[in-house]
């Protein structure tokens, strides 16, 4: 059965496990490989130890690390990544083999749709995926489980229990299903690049650059990242004491248990901030409505209360807490980064988001979140962040001449605009934030608190200095309505069957073309290129930003790496440019690079 396995040019592999944390425990319990024509069922679960397929699991590695390793073989996979880490486990260390995700194929082939799971994408092909999951609950095979910073707790379905004669077939099934699905999108994908028009980037590079982002990210993810359990802790701690002192508070002034719902705060408000009430905007139900950015509008000081709650709460559970319930055993959390988790090629991330741990106004707080995340002893923490990399990327697919020259010479982006428009530069940001993101005159209104005659008379000015931005804003929803399609620099597909929503269609374009900016930046400084064979790491991205563990010895790659990023795109105008910074404390300590070398050369100098 290997000698026929070992000698496939191609092969669907998918595992199935005891649960979906591979660095919190959870392990496979069998493998399940399919060719063109076979699928095999290897049966490494020691709840049917009895039977007479079982096999130890001494033969993982033996077995699987010359298919995995082979450079020559093409592995199909759904959810990559995932299985990468239950296999990592096993002690397979080397994944040479060109890695395919359908999931990734699928958003190449349509970015629009609403679901990219195994059982959602199935039907493509026809084939439909078995429901054992349902049958095991039925049939009293599950436990009560909870996810991390939740509460509530759902039924969770152990398939290690389940029946051979039900778990091989339904794994079987995933195997054929998983393996018919790369065939049928590659072959799809490459039907399209076939007609393509020859000055457009061809889609087989953008298949490319996934697959060796699957191997990044898996590295990354495997490596994690050092929590400090005790800086976490102590902020966490301190948020829920905030935010039970402002239920307190609010109780005080309105006599009512705090309750962050509809129900609760119309009663209040009504009694106790009237003044807001004007302010009420109400949803599609008739309610009225305080989400975060209408409760912004409030004035009162109980509107006061309210955010701050939030904000505490949120600080307390989403981040502390839930580091706090992720860390492994070692002290690390291992981030989930889903290529295909957005419509423009974003990437998105979960267990935790650290998409959301941006810098901003975090900095300000008693507890900055990024603190958290810490070096380790013998390496510095350095980030490198591409600076307004989608409006250096929007004036350069435009050719704005005026603006560039202004930048190119050392202005900042924003104020380049504010130049233009000879408005202040904090609303040339947002000017430029609505453009892009599609925002109308009513939106512009909202967020620079002003009337909205004033927004569009300033929308209009935006028009009239800046004309070839406007022009490339509209021709992109134009191309959009028309031909329902638009490409990225790169060669990346969006699709638009609804002309409804081709006002999005220029963020799709830019904020995905920088996606592939980070993504090309993060394989060639990434593990497998640039950090092969060094003790330094890469081991996080954040929208625009890569971070990495650089060892004390290691620090000549920092300019390298800074290079590789800034020149990921190969710009026609307008050159991206990086700013990098170090620390050996953590995250939210980082400093200029630069200055910090200098400052380091003085010291040494003394």
């Amino acid at each position: 059965m290997l000698s026929v396995l070992r000698s496939q040019a191609a092969l669907a592999l998918d595992t199935e496990t005891t649960g979906l944390r591979p660095w919190q425990g959870d392990r496979l319990f069998s493998i399940i490989v399919a060719t063109a024509h076979d699928e095999f069922y290897f049966n490494f679960n020691a709840h049917h130890r009895e039977h007479e397929s079982f096999l130890e699991r001494r033969y993982i590695a033996e077995w699987f690390s010359p298919i995995l390793g082979d450079p020559n073989k093409t592995i199909y996979k759904h959810n990559a990544k995932f299985d990468m880490a239950m296999l990592h486990n096993e002690g397979i260390t080397e994944f040479n083999a060109t890695i395919i995700d359908n999931e990734i194929l699928a958003r190449l082939y349509d970015n629009a749709r609403f679901k990219y799971s195994l059982d959602a994408l199935a039907g493509l092909i026809g084939h439909t995926k078995g429901g054992l999951k349902e049958w095991l609950l039925a049939n009293g095979y599950w436990e009560w489980r909870s996810e991390p910073g939740e509460e509530k707790r759902s039924k969770h379905p152990l398939f290690y229990k389940a029946p051979l004669e039900r778990i091989v077939p339904y794994g079987c099934g995933d195997g054929r299903t998983t393996f018919d699905l790369a065939v049928w999108l590659l072959q799809k994908l490459k039907e399209r690049d076939d007609n393509r028009h020859p000055q457009q980037p061809s889609i087989l590079q953008v298949i490319s650059l996934e697959a060796k982002t699957t191997k990044e990210l898996f590295h990354m993810e495997r490596h994690g990242v050092l929590l400090d359990r005790e800086y976490t802790a102590e902020a966490r701690a301190y948020e829920e004491a905030r935010a039970q002192d402002l239920r307190c508070e609010f109780k005080a002034a309105t006599g009512v248990d705090f309750v962050d719902s509809a129900k609760c705060l119309s009663a209040v408000f009504k009694q106790f901030a009237p003044d807001d009430v004007a302010r009420f905007r109400k949803t599609e139900k008739g309610n009225l409505s305080f989400k975060d950015d209408v409760i912004a509008t409030f004035q009162s000081p109980l509107a006061q209360v309210v955010r701050e709650h939030r904000d505490a709460y949120k600080r307390a559970g989403t981040y502390f807490s839930n580091y706090e319930l992720l860390v492994d055993d070692r002290g690390r959390i291992h981030p989930n980064f889903r290529q295909g988790g957005t419509k423009t090629g974003r990437l998105s991330a979960s267990d935790p988001n650290v998409q959301n741990v941006t810098k901003g106004k975090d900095k300000e707080s008693r507890f900055p979140i990024r603190r958290c995340f810490i070096p380790p002893p013998d390496s510095f923490l350095v980030s490198v962040d591409l600076d307004q990399v989608e409006y250096r990327l929007m004036l350069d697919y435009a050719a704005e001449k005026d603006v560039i020259r202004q930048v190119v010479d050392g202005v900042d982006v924003h104020q380049a605009t504010a130049n233009m428009m000879g408005v202040d530069r904090a609303s040339a940001k947002t000017i430029n934030f609505m453009l892009l993101y599609g925002g109308g005159p009513l939106k512009l209104a909202h967020e620079l608190k002003i009337p909205l005659r004033e927004a569009k008379s300033l929308r209009e000015l935006y028009f009239d200095r800046l004309p070839k931005v406007t022009s490339l804003i509209k021709a992109i929803i134009r191309k959009a309505e028309t031909d329902k399609v638009i490409y990225n620099w790169f060669g990346r597909v969006y699709r638009f069957p609804d002309k409804r929503f081709a006002y999005k269609a220029p963020n799709y374009l830019i904020q995905g073309g920088c996606a592939d900016v980070m993504k090309i930046g993060m394989v060639e400084a990434g593990n497998d290129k640039l950090l092969k064979g060094t003790r330094s790491t890469q081991v996080l991205s954040v929208h625009d930003e890569l971070v990495f563990y650089v060892h004390k010895d290691e620090l000549d790659l920092v300019p390298k790496i800074q290079q590789i990023v800034e020149k990921a795109y190969p710009y026609k105008h307008l050159p991206l440019t990086a700013g990098v910074e170090i620390s050996s404390i953590s995250w939210g300590d980082t400093e200029d690079f630069d200055a910090w070398k200098a400052g380091l050369n003085a010291t040494s100098a003394l």
